[in-house]
């Protein structure tokens, strides 16, 4: 039987939508959902693995291709099982986290990062991302895609062009076969499924792994891609936005009639809009994508352009291994003043492993803790239309249908 992996992304500067892919890819720190896995009720004959070796056993595994820096067993807290947390260096400056539980789903989750990434693995974000999925036995893989945010803040490590490379793509991919490998030396077989899910960044980084390691990453779920302030914009000029660096660039320099041009080559390596996704389907990959309505980053008629070209170039089919789920007064990646806080994952791995379509999914806006409001989320291009004179706050009285 052939593995599965998942996957669920954010986008980046160039892509605007948020992914869940299934195969392994990668999530986003900044702006990630932090609601996935809310609704996750395991199965009670859910089969689970123990490791075959010891956590210090991985060291040994420190070879050409990786280097394991640290392997330590992690005690059991409130809400986090006892797990073996390994860090490593892929060559030349991907630094990676894997976190493998005392008891393991037999999965694998990928979570992406956010902006220009090279965030440390125990900031809020990443911490509470990595235990909300160990808390339900998977294993958990990050990266920090090749240089540290502290040291090279921005993209001022894109004028380095091989970490220019392993942030735009290589460091996901290996890292995601680093985890594998890891997998299965501690349990002595390898995953069933892999997920990878992000945001903004992640986002981009999943579409990226769907459309050049279709064998890698068969489920993705992907969120929209991060705003561009002045301080975060102007970085990306003087750093990688062009085939020369100037890092004294201003952007009231901006050549609108000849800078764009100029600008050709970094969307050859960061872009992920190709709308030819058919390698990736016939791979038995999936994708769910979300995009806030209200991202005043980023223009929410791009995801829905994007959709309707992959639509346009693989046909009718699409919806049956890509929906895309707009997200009405939802901000970037979340937050705003719609129905921002809901769990994709959940009906994401239902779908991969039970055969479970996600015709909905319930969104639901929280004030200082308490539910106010529910609707559902509807695959687009249908929208939520309310059905008669009950509660409009109530999900259960909405359907989704053609607009």
């Amino acid at each position: 039987m052939r593995n599965k992996t998942v996957v669920t992304v954010l986008s980046h500067i160039f892509v605007p939508m948020s992914v869940l892919l299934s195969d392994l890819v990668a999530a986003r720190a900044l702006a990630q959902n932090g609601n996935q896995f809310k609704d996750w009720n395991p199965a009670s004959d859910e089969v689970r693995r123990t490791p075959k070796i010891t956590c210090e056993d991985l060291r040994s595994l420190t070879g050409y291709e990786f280097s394991i820096i640290t392997a330590t067993v992690i005690t059991a807290t409130e809400g986090t099982p006892e797990h073996c947390r390994v860090s490593g260096q892929i060559l030349p400056e991907i630094r990676f986290e894997v976190n493998l539980p005392a008891s393991w789903n037999r999965r694998l989750y990928m979570f992406g990062n956010g902006g220009f990434a090279g965030e440390p693995f125990d900031v809020d974000d990443r911490a509470a991302s990595r235990d909300r999925a160990l808390k339900y036995g998977f294993a958990v893989a990050a990266t920090d895609t090749g240089h540290d945010a502290n040291a090279e803040p921005l993209a001022t490590f894109a004028t380095d062009r091989q970490k220019l490379v392993d942030y735009a793509f290589r460091a996901v991919h290996t890292t995601a076969e680093t985890a594998k490998k890891l997998v299965r030396a501690y349990y002595g077989e390898s995953q069933s499924r892999a997920y990878f899910d992000g945001c903004s960044t992640g986002g981009r980084q999943g579409l990226i792994a769907a459309h050049g390691y279709s064998g890698w990453i068969p489920w993705l779920v992907r969120e929209n891609d991060r705003p561009v302030s002045v301080l975060f914009g102007e970085s990306f000029f003087r750093s990688m936005a062009f085939p020369e660096t100037d890092p004294k660039y201003d952007l009231a320099r901006f050549d609108f009639d000849k800078d764009p041009a100029r600008m050709v080559w970094i969307r050859q390596v960061l872009d992920a809009t190709d709308p030819h996704l058919s390698r990736y389907q016939n791979h038995g990959g999936k994708i769910v994508m979300y995009f806030g309505w209200a991202d005043a980053g980023l223009n929410p008629r791009m995801g829905v352009e994007y959709y309707e070209q992959v639509s346009e170039r693989m046909g009718p089919s699409t919806s049956n291994f890509f929906p895309l789920f707009m997200v009405p007064g939802m901000f970037h990646c979340d937050g705003g003043v719609g129905v921002s806080a809901f769990d994709a994952m959940t009906p994401f791995v239902r779908w991969i492993e039970k055969a479970v379509v996600p015709e909905r999914i319930i969104g639901s806006r929280i004030i200082e803790g308490k539910t106010i409001r529910t609707r559902p989320l509807c695959p687009y291009p249908q929208v939520a239309r309310y059905t008669g004179t009950r509660s409009i706050d109530d999900a259960a009285h909405f359907v989704c249908r053609q607009p």
